[in-house]
């Protein structure tokens, strides 16, 4: 699958800031939620390189969701304080 090959995620764990690259032409859809489902963050990625604050959040496990033209990449992503 093209999406697992070129989304990359880095730090995890991670404590403050997030960063997502990617190699697709087209802008992606970032979604976090927490381990009970509830959505905590969600920004449309318009760069090839992308850092999200993830200060805000507790620590503890989440879960993203990373769409593009209907493919979705999940990952765990862990926030350490």
């Amino acid at each position: 699958m093209e999406i697992l090959n070129t989304i990359h995620t880095y730090p995890n764990p991670t404590s403050s800031i997030l960063t997502i690259e990617y190699s697709l032409n087209d802008d992606l859809l970032f979604e976090l939620f927490s381990i009970e489902g509830k959505k905590m963050l969600q920004k449309v990625l318009t760069e090839k390189r992308s850092k999200l604050n993830m200060s805000q959040l507790s620590k503890g496990r989440y879960f993203d969701h990373i769409t593009q033209n209907k493919k979705v990449f999940s990952q765990q992503i862990v926030i350490g304080k």
